[in-house]
Order: C-alpha cells, then sequence, then structure tokens
C-alpha cells in the first residue's frame, strides 16, 4: 500500500472550487463496524450528511485487506 501512495500535490490546498463534487455526484461509503479507529456515529453521521449510501461490513479499520471480497 505504501508504495502506491504519493505526496498530495501543494497546488489542491489553494485551488478555488466552484462546487464541491459531493454536491451533485453519488456517494457511497463502506463503514468497518468493528473499526476502533474512528467512532461510529460520526462515520454514518458524516455518510448521510452528504447523502452516501452506506454499506456496512463486519471488518476492521482494515477491511480491504481483511475483506477483499
Amino acid at each position: 500500500m505504501r508504495d502506491s501512495q504519493v505526496p498530495i500535490n501543494m497546488s489542491a490546498f489553494g485551488t478555488k472550487l466552484n462546487n464541491a463534487a459531493w454536491r451533485s455526484k453519488p456517494s457511497w461509503a463502506v463503514i468497518a463496524t468493528e473499526d476502533k479507529a474512528f467512532d461510529q456515529a460520526m462515520l454514518l453521521h458524516l455518510a448521510h450528511r452528504i447523502g452516501a449510501k452506506v454499506t456496512t461490513v463486519s471488518a476492521s479499520h482494515a477491511l480491504f485487506m481483511t475483506q477483499p471480497k
């Protein structure tokens, strides 16, 4: 995973946005129910706030590593 991540381009912090993509594009949230790194209520609140279709998975924070299918 480390090899696929690169530093963010600093111009991303100074670019003015005309609109936020999440306001007009479909959003999804995959929430791991056994995640101890983030509060579940907070994750659900944020997902519902952007109108995301929520899928819950019985997995830990590293769900894409432990539940690849």
